[in-house]
């Protein structure tokens, strides 16, 4: 849009005028400013980070306009332009986030944006965090008590013979461990999160599953759970606690709170169910063709490798042989050698003992 090295000409400035208005500022790597743009309720939804095209901005200038991006699209997410009585408050928090990118940018204060920028986030998490948490809390526990309620209705016609559902249904347990796991990941997601951080305003969980679908999900892996423990795949003693009578008449109260155990530990079950899968794979695998091929190209490789060793010319091996064989006698004689002078040293004081006595006799 513009040449300018460090600032726009007379007739740069008019074009940038026309289309920011007062809404901008230029410094020596950044033209940041907010175009006069009429959005469905008259007001601007975008900063515009314009580079200088002549030079190269710091790593610390690219990073802090890439936060500021991430911000304003939070905020985007929070309050969305189809709501109207959302409008008002991005209205007050879009003119603050303006401000302070014209200024750390475009006035060339970085640290001063980077501190603002956090200040701003925390403020912004304050104000609106408490909310989002709750509503999201909330919409998930209403979806938990439904589908809770469901199990508790299928468990208890397992009890009754209305439709012969107490023949039909032949572990009604399983679905007070659905019960369970409900409640669990209802109690997951306060147990978790705290506090939210800047980004989960827009997004609580990092997954981004909706709340019902994330309830199915850990239902699906409830059931694996129930399968496991009721085949005695799995065995878990902890104490008097024993999940061995889980299909029993008395095991109700274990399955609830197996089932709340699988919810609260949504986020590690799905990585506990796959390693137990993968080795039930591979015992039921065997040894694979591939490793078969492996063991018989190392038995080749070594096979060939010998051959390899032992294919020499012949003159070489015997003349090898003939050196190892002078060798070993060599070293017998100094071997001998050091033998006899050994023996001849020890008898000697012995001689002078001998001589002693048939002087003095």
């Amino acid at each position: 849009m513009y040449k300018a090295k460090n600032h726009p000409t007379p007739h740069e400035r008019k074009l940038i005028e026309e289309t920011y208005g007062d809404n901008w500022s230029h410094g020596d790597y950044f033209l940041v400013g907010v175009k006069l743009e009429q959005t469905k309720h008259g007001r601007p939804r975008a900063i515009d980070f314009c580079p200088v095209p002549t030079k190269k901005a710091p790593d610390t200038y690219v990073a802090l306009m890439l936060r500021f991006d991430q911000t304003l699209s939070v905020l985007r997410t929070l309050f969305p332009e189809e709501d109207a009585p959302s409008v008002k408050k991005f209205d007050e928090y879009f003119g603050r986030l303006a401000e302070l990118a014209r200024t750390a940018l475009g006035q060339d204060q970085p640290h001063l944006g980077v501190l603002g920028l956090q200040t701003f986030q925390d403020e912004v998490v304050m104000r609106e965090g408490g909310r989002i948490k709750n509503n999201y809390a909330v919409k998930l526990g209403l979806l938990a008590a439904v589908f809770g309620a469901l199990a508790t209705v299928v468990f208890l016609l397992s009890k009754t013979s209305y439709l012969n559902l107490k023949d039909a249904i032949t572990y009604p347990n399983l679905f007070l461990m659905l019960l369970g796991c409900f409640l669990g990941t209802w109690l997951s997601f306060s147990i978790r999160k705290p506090v939210l951080t800047f980004p989960e305003l827009a997004v609580p969980e990092e997954d981004q599953l909706h709340p019902a679908v994330r309830l199915l999900f850990v239902a699906g892996l409830t059931v694996v759970v129930f399968l496991l423990l009721a085949t005695d795949v799995v065995k878990v003693t902890i104490g008097s606690f024993d999940t061995g009578a889980l299909l029993g008449s008395s095991g109700g109260m274990k399955a609830i709170l197996i089932g709340c155990f699988c919810g609260i530990g949504e986020k590690a079950l799905p990585r506990v169910l796959s390693k137990r899968s993968d080795q039930f794979v591979v015992a039921i695998g065997g040894h694979s063709e591939k490793d078969e091929g492996g063991g018989d190209s190392a038995k080749d490789e070594g096979g060939d490798s010998a051959k390899e060793k032992g294919a020499s010319p012949p003159g070489k091996t015997g003349a090898a042989s003939s050196a190892r064989s002078e060798a070993a006698v060599h070293h017998g004689a100094d071997h001998r050698e050091k033998t006899e002078a050994i023996s001849t040293a020890s008898h000697a004081p012995n001689a002078h003992h001998h001589a002693d006595s048939h002087k003095k006799s």
